[in-house]
Parts: structure tokens; C-alpha cells; sequence
């Protein structure tokens, strides 16, 4: 059984995964875009893969690599306002990466988790049922909505 592959690890929920599950038996593993960006030692114990989001092949050669058994999919552009400037980038990163996320997890035979958000959902403070997303929503939340 290989590793949980965490992407997103450098955010605060791939962060915090990371550190939740630091002793997992079956491994852990962190996808970033620049491992030299790390400080040393940021997380005993997890192997660290390089890909970034916005280069599809770097997705499939970084699975390769891992060999994961799970794949938890945290990574994103969440920030609203960038997204909202640049709608090409959310569509890549939340759109385009996710997709390609899933296909390179289903080759591997591995389980996915996509994380959502909230925004997805325009009627206000939930709960929500799933077929209650959309409405008028931002950028960053239509990317997400059309990611998953």
C-alpha cells in the first residue's frame, strides 16, 4: 500500500494534514511546486514530490513518483481577488489541475478526496445538499464548482 499524497502541502489544510497525520504507518507524501522553498526539516517523515498545477505532465510524472494509495487534493488558487484578475489562472489551477489530479490517481489506482469550499454555495451559511451549489458566484468559486 503506498502513501496518502497530500497536494496542497505548503497551504494551511495540506499544512495542517501533513502535521495531523505526521505518523501515519501507511506514509506520507507532499506534493509541492518548489521544494527548495521548504525550510529543512519542515516535515519529518513525509517524502516530498514535486509538480506544479499549472503543467499537467509535472501532475502525472509527481504521481508516478509517489506511487500513492490516496491522493487528498487540497491544492488551489483561493485567493478571490487574483482569481478574479485572472480568470485563465483559477480555471488552471482549480479546473484544469484538478482534472488532470484525478486522471493520474485513477492510473495509479489510487482513491481521490477533492477538497471543495463553501463558496460554491451563493444561498449563504449552510448545511447544503451537493445539488445546491452554484448561483451567483465568483470566479474563484464557479473554477472550484467546475473543478470537482
Amino acid at each position: 500500500m503506498g502513501p496518502i499524497l497530500v497536494t496542497g502541502g505548503t497551504g494551511l489544510l495540506g499544512g495542517m494534514l501533513l502535521w495531523r497525520w505526521r505518523d501515519d504507518p501507511q506514509g506520507l507524501a507532499a506534493l509541492v511546486r518548489d521544494s527548495s522553498a521548504l525550510p529543512p526539516g519542515a516535515w519529518p517523515g513525509v517524502a516530498i514530490v514535486e509538480g506544479d498545477l499549472a503543467r499537467p505532465e509535472s501532475l502525472r510524472r509527481a504521481m508516478e513518483q509517489a506511487r500513492p494509495s490516496l491522493v487528498v487534493h487540497c491544492a488551489a488558487a483561493t485567493l478571490v481577488d487574483p482569481c478574479q484578475d485572472d480568470p485563465d489562472l483559477a480555471e488552471a489551477l482549480n479546473v484544469t489541475a484538478s482534472g488532470e489530479i484525478a486522471r493520474a490517481a485513477r492510473a495509479a489506482d489510487a482513491g481521490l478526496v477533492h477538497i471543495s469550499s463553501d463558496a460554491v454555495y451563493a444561498k449563504g451559511v449552510g448545511p447544503h445538499r451537493e445539488e445546491d451549489a452554484g448561483g451567483n458566484l465568483s470566479v474563484y468559486a464557479r473554477s472550484k464548482l467546475r473543478g470537482e
